[in-house]
């Protein structure tokens, strides 16, 4: 029981370290660009990353939602099932979909401290922005489940 009653702070403590990974990496690569102590090695790539790094985070956006709606909706169509293997199936959902964000992200740091165009650095913003509004949270869970909040105390 108390392994269960972990499950639901260990998948928050996964967001949030996730979240921190990104928020850190925008932040050093920002001070290495900002204080010159690295040069953009690859300005002359400019526009070709700037369209690699808009469909990469496109994609990871759209195939993340993708992917986590098609698993929410074979958990909600799973009866008999135990709320802790719904509740495991929707944490690697929720895995998976924050780990395609994540990398969209990382990838637009990285650009921007390879070419130092600002406009990588906000669009890594605006993902870091999305991932944080997928912090989990017992309400919402239990609606994308379909299940009664009672039914999530537990974990």
């Amino acid at each position: 029981m108390q392994q269960q009653k972990n499950s639901f702070k260990a998948l928050q403590l996964i967001h949030k370290a996730m979240l921190l990974g990104q928020i850190l990496a925008a932040v050093i690569f920002l001070i290495l660009i900002a204080s010159k102590m690295q040069t953009a090695a690859l300005q002359d790539k400019d526009r070709l990353f700037q369209v690699v790094a808009v469909v990469f985070s496109v994609a990871a956006v759209l195939i993340g939602s993708y992917l986590f709606k098609k698993k929410i909706t074979g958990i909600k169509n799973k009866f008999g099932a135990s709320i802790a293997d719904k509740f495991t199936q929707y944490r690697t959902a929720s895995i998976v979909q924050w780990a395609l964000l994540e990398g969209a992200t990382l990838f637009s740091c990285i650009a921007f401290f390879l070419v130092g165009n600002f406009s990588f650095l906000a669009l890594a913003g605006v993902l870091i922005f999305l991932f944080a509004m997928l912090a989990p949270n017992k309400t919402k869970i239990a609606i994308q489940l379909g299940v009664g909040l009672e039914e999530l105390e537990d974990l």
